[in-house]
């Protein structure tokens, strides 16, 4: 399927990576249905996007779903790319009950609820295709992203039974893991800790052109960035190989403040200048 052929529901629309997603698209010929939250500035870039309508709700809620679901039956989609997600980083023991049930919502069961949702609409097309935007850290886990990874790790390995589920039928099922994105979560004490640990970046183009590629593909799987999509693949056959490679991250995470774990019943102590959890898309992989 080209992207001239595509009618796209976009989660996560007006994000950094999402709205690169939505011009290579568009410029591509697509037709899309951009989604995003009040205030996110969804409208203005449905405006100047050609071939495209915006919805403003929260895909994470049963009535934002539903909408969701009205919406693509009217555009007729034959794809959805879910590409919101909620940035998480620090040591478990500075991270607050909210932020992790956010990021667990907003990062796994967002794209699982309304994936279930909008297979009916998705597998009445001769072909059809379900982008999920992971992360390396979705395979690699390491210091500081024990959150992050939580979902991302959950969204790699429904992502793997899905495609698997849906092997002899219509839906294509994809899972894009990008590496550290140039994205304002990456900003902070996250730029900081990857300036430290020697992490490299890629522009959020790279992802866009990704998300295009893969709707000429059969279902799969796609690691951006190099070691990454060699390293990714050695940690899920022998993680412990690599348990030594994660030294300086784990001296970096202290340096930003990370003290000993704190005693039992005290309150999360957040790292200065860690960013409040948002919808927008600004993976750190």
């Amino acid at each position: 399927m080209t992207p001239a052929q595509t009618r796209i529901v976009v989660i996560g629309a007006a994000g950094a990576i999402g709205r690169c997603c939505v011009a290579a698209l568009a410029v591509r010929g697509a037709s899309l249905l951009l989604v995003d939250r009040p205030g996110s500035g969804v409208d203005a870039l449905a405006a100047q996007t050609a071939g495209s309508t915006a919805l403003v709700t929260d895909a994470t809620s049963t009535t934002g779903r539903a909408g969701i679901v009205a919406a693509a039956r009217a555009l007729d989609a034959n794809a959805l790319l879910y590409a919101a997600g909620v940035p998480v980083f620090g040591p478990l023991e500075a991270l607050d009950e909210a932020q992790l049930e956010t990021s667990l919502r907003v990062n796994l069961m967002g794209p699982l609820l309304l994936t279930r949702d909008l297979l009916p609409v998705l597998s009445a097309q001769p072909e059809a295709h379900v982008i999920w935007l992971g992360s390396t850290l979705g395979r690699i886990g390491i210091p500081g992203f024990a959150a992050y990874s939580a979902g991302k790790f959950g969204l790699r390995g429904a992502a793997e039974a899905l495609r698997r589920e849906w092997g002899d039928g219509p839906v294509r099922i994809h899972h894009i893991a990008p590496r550290a994105v140039r994205t304002a979560f990456n900003a902070g004490p996250v730029e900081t800790y990857n300036q430290a640990t020697g992490t490299a970046s890629d522009p959020p183009e790279v992802v866009a052109e990704a998300v295009c590629a893969a709707l000429a593909e059969p279902s799969g799987e796609r690691f951006l960035g190099s070691p990454e999509r060699f390293a990714a693949p050695l940690n899920g056959f022998a993680p412990g190989l690599l348990d030594g490679a994660f030294v300086k991250h784990r001296k970096a995470l202290r340096a930003l403040g990370r003290a000993d774990p704190p005693a039992a019943g005290s309150a999360p102590q957040p790292l200065a200048g860690t960013p409040a959890t948002s919808n927008r898309k600004g993976d750190p992989t």
